[in-house]
C-alpha cells in the first residue's frame, strides 16, 4: 500500500470516527433510543454507515448497520418507483385515470373517481383523503379490501386542485401496481424492484424481516425513558404501499436512493427505471402553500426542495415508535438516510442533517420554522371554525386577548394527539402557527420564531377554507365539497 492510500484510509476512518460520533451524541441529547445512519457518495463509489444506541429496550442489543427499521412513509418511493417503472414498459400512463387501470375503483364522489390521474396520486393533488389507518388482514387481497372501503371518505377537495398528503392515495398507486402486474404489493416489490437492485437488507412481510437483525419500535413509558411498542406497524399489509410494513438499514435506504441520483441505475449495475422515469420523479408537479416548513414542491413520490443552489430530494417516515429520513443530492450523486426507532426524532433528522449538508456537501439547510412577524395585524376571528378529515375534527376559537387560536374540541385519534384540547397557536404571520414547542414533527424553535404547527391556505375573503397539520390538508366545514 503506497503512503497516498495509507493517508486515504486514516482519513476515511477519522471522518467515520467523526460523524459516529456526531450521530451518537446528538441522539443522546434529544433523547433517541436508537438509530443508524448511511452516506452515500460518489454515486455509489463510497457508503460510511454507522449506528448508535439499543435495538430493543427489553434485550439491550445495540443497533449496528446492519438493523432493519420500519421505515414508514418513506416507502412511498418504492411505490412510486413502482409506479414508473410499468410507465417504462408502457403499461402505464401517468394522465391517464386511475379507473383505467383499476375498474373497480369507487370513491366517495363520482366525478373524482373518473378524473384522479395517476399523476395526481404519486404527487398528492388527487384530492383524496388521508383517510383511515385501517387493518384488513394478513392476506394477499388485503390493499384492495382498504381500497375498496374508501368509497365511504369524503374527499378533502377537487382532483388537481391541492396538494394534500394522501396515504390512502399512495395505497391506491400499490392497488394498481397489483392490477396491472398481477402480483401482490409486496411481491411485485420484491420481484421487481428489491431482487434486482441487491436490496437485499429489506422486508415487508415480518417472516422476511425476522431472518435480519431488528430494531423494534419503542413509544414513551411512563417513566419518561422508552418502552418497546405493542405492536410492529401502524395497519398491516392494507397499508404496505404507503409504509406501514416495509423495514430497511439506513444503508438500503441509501442504495435505494443512488437508482435515483445514478439516473435509474442500480450500484450492482441493473437498470431499475429509464433515465427519462427517474429526471421524471424529480420534477415539481405542485407547490405546496407557504411557511410549510418540510419542503416548498412535490414531485412524483419525492419532494424537492433548492438549498445553496442545489436541489435536494427528500422524504420522511413515522410508524409507530419508528421512521425514517432519507435525502438525495442529484449534481452530487449523494444521499443520506436517517433511521430510528423512537421519538424525538424531528431535532434529531434537522440538526445531525443540517451539519452533515453543510460540511460534507457545503449545503445550507434551512431552520424549519418562520420568524414571528412583529407589528402584524391577523385577524384572528377569520380563521376561527371547525376543520375537518377523516378521523379528524378540530374546532379553533380566536382569543384576541392572548393574541392566539385555542383548541376547544377534537374528534378522533389523530385529532386528539395532534391538537390537545386548550392548546395555543400563535401567529408567525397570515399563514403559519405555532405553539413556541416541538412535536413529533416540528423541532423547538429559538425565541422570535415559530414552529409551523399549523399551515393556512385557500383563502376567500380573509378566511382559509383549509388547514394543514405538517403536510395532512383538513377541510373547513361549510366548504362546498368537490362534486
Amino acid at each position: 500500500m503506497t503512503n497516498t492510500d495509507t493517508d486515504t484510509h486514516r482519513t476515511q476512518r477519522g471522518e467515520r470516527a467523526d460523524i459516529a460520533a456526531l450521530l451518537h451524541d446528538l441522539a443522546r441529547e434529544f433523547g433517541v433510543q436508537g438509530a443508524a445512519l448511511a452516506i452515500l457518495r460518489g454515486g455509489g463509489d463510497d457508503l460510511l454507515e454507522v449506528a448508535t444506541g439499543i435495538a430493543n429496550a427489553r434485550s439491550g442489543e445495540p443497533v449496528s448497520p446492519q438493523h432493519l427499521f420500519l421505515v414508514g412513509s418513506t416507502t412511498k418511493l418504492f411505490t412510486a418507483t413502482l409506479v414508473l417503472q410499468l410507465v417504462d414498459d408502457g403499461r402505464v400512463d401517468l394522465d391517464a385515470p386511475v379507473r383505467e387501470y383499476i375498474p373497480e375503483l369507487r370513491l366517495h364522489d363520482a366525478l373524482a373517481t373518473d378524473t384522479i390521474t395517476v399523476r395526481h396520486l404519486l404527487s398528492h393533488t388527487s384530492g383524496i383523503d388521508n383517510g383511515p389507518y385501517a387493518d384488513h388482514g394478513r392476506g394477499a387481497n388485503a390493499v384492495g379490501r382498504y381500497v375498496a372501503a374508501l368509497a365511504e371518505v369524503p374527499l378533502i377537495d377537487r382532483p388537481g386542485k391541492r396538494f394534500s398528503y394522501s396515504n390512502a392515495g399512495l395505497v391506491v398507486a400499490g392497488r394498481l401496481v397489483e392490477k396491472v402486474t398481477g402480483l401482490p404489493w409486496d411481491v411485485a416489490l420484491q420481484q421487481r424492484l428489491l431482487d434486482p437492485a441487491g436490496l437485499t437488507q429489506c422486508a415487508t412481510l415480518p417472516e422476511r424481516a425476522i431472518l435480519h437483525p431488528v430494531a423494534v419500535p419503542h413509544l414513551q413509558a411512563d417513566d419518561g425513558g422508552w418502552a418497546v411498542a405493542g405492536r410492529w406497524g401502524v395497519a398491516g399489509r392494507a397499508m404496505g404501499p404507503t409504509g406501514s410494513t416495509l423495514a430497511a438499514s439506513a444503508g438500503d435506504l441509501a442504495r435505494f436512493a443512488a437508482i435515483h441520483v445514478r439516473g435509474g441505475q442500480a450500484l450492482n449495475g441493473t437498470r431499475i427505471l429509464s433515465a427519462a422515469s427517474a429526471a421524471a420523479m424529480q420534477m415539481p408537479q405542485v407547490t405546496l402553500p407557504p411557511e410549510m416548513s418540510m419542503t416548498r414542491t412535490w414531485c412524483l413520490g419525492w419532494f424537492a426542495d433548492e438549498w445553496s443552489g442545489r436541489t435536494v430530494l427528500g422524504h420522511t417516515g413515522h410508524n409507530v415508535g419508528t421512521g425514517s429520513f432519507l435525502c438525495a443530492i442529484p449534481q452530487e450523486q449523494a444521499a443520506i438516510a436517517l433511521v430510528f426507532n423512537s421519538g424525538n426524532d424531528a431535532p434529531l433528522y434537522h440538526f445531525l442533517f443540517q451539519r452533515l449538508l453543510r460540511e460534507l456537501f457545503g449545503i445550507e439547510k434551512p431552520d424549519p420554522w418562520a420568524i414571528i412577524e412583529r407589528h402584524q395585524r391577523v385577524d384572528l376571528s377569520s380563521y376561527a371554525g371547525t376543520f375537518a378529515r377523516h378521523d379528524f375534527r378540530v374546532r379553533l376559537e380566536a382569543r384576541p386577548g392572548e393574541g392566539a387560536l385555542e383548541v376547544t374540541m377534537t374528534q378522533g385519534a389523530q385529532g386528539a394527539q395532534g391538537f390537545p384540547l386548550g392548546q395555543r397557536f400563535y401567529p408567525a404571520n397570515r399563514f403559519a402557527f405555532g405553539t413556541g414547542q416541538g412535536d413529533a414533527y416540528q423541532v423547538t424553535p429559538p425565541d422570535g420564531c415559530l414552529s409551523p404547527s399549523i399551515v393556512f391556505d385557500g383563502f376567500i375573503d380573509g378566511r382559509p377554507t383549509h388547514l394543514y397539520s405538517v403536510v395532512f390538508a383538513a377541510a373547513r366545514e361549510g366548504v362546498v365539497a368537490p362534486g
